[in-house]
């Protein structure tokens, strides 16, 4: 029987300046919502909700080769950082609060990035794409105390999609997504039920 329910909202704010014809700043702001309800399994639930700024992920990104229509793909490259601006501290009733409900993680981290898409007009507006990433997470410490080191597991995200028209101004994207993380670790020990793999069916209509 399920004992404990997760959620999180997330909401992002992209900024785009372009350097250069081919060369891009970008930066990825966010606003985090969290709420764990344990204790599913009696008739005393308990609720905790935490709200903050999450933390701010700057990048690089480069354009390889532009899509043009006699050489109808497009690759990018890019790398860049993660900044903790988000709280790792928040307590509920005096107590820290577990890493995972926390708006930010305290630590910087190091990305990596690559984008692939395949057109194919005129015949069609059909548009292939993959898009790579990986994450290099650092540590942070959670307190003043020693033996309170926390670090998230690195992350792998291979995302593999297709677009197209749907119908008059409507069209679609159909993606998925394999995702793995390794363990986190707590003073250099990796945590139970932490890490793992996912795949992920994303479909999408605007």
């Amino acid at each position: 029987r399920e004992s404990v329910q997760r959620n999180t909202k997330s909401s992002l704010l992209d900024l785009h300046y372009g350097l250069t014809n081919r060369l891009t700043l970008s930066g990825t702001f966010s606003f985090i919502s969290k709420t764990r309800t344990s204790g599913l399994q009696n008739n005393n639930p308990t609720t905790i909700t935490t709200n903050g700024v999450g933390d701010a992920l700057i990048m690089l990104k480069y354009v390889v080769h532009q899509n043009t229509y006699n050489s109808q793909y497009q690759l990018a490259i890019g790398t860049g950082f993660k900044a903790p601006f988000g709280d790792f501290d928040l307590t509920a009733n005096g107590i820290q609060l577990n890493a995972d409900m926390q708006p930010g993680t305290g630590a910087w981290d190091g990305f990596l990035w690559s984008y692939f898409s395949k057109t194919f007009a005129p015949k069609t507006s059909l548009n292939v794409f993959m898009a790579n990433s990986y994450k290099i997470t650092g540590e942070a410490s959670r307190s003043d105390q020693p033996g309170d080191i926390y670090k998230f597991g690195n992350e792998f995200v291979s995302t593999l999609g297709v677009g197209n028209e749907l119908y008059k101004k409507f069209s679609y994207t159909f993606m998925i997504q394999y995702r793995h993380t390794t363990s986190h670790k707590l003073d250099d020990r990796s945590l139970a039920n932490t890490g793992g793999e996912w795949a992920y069916i994303i479909p999408g209509i605007s």
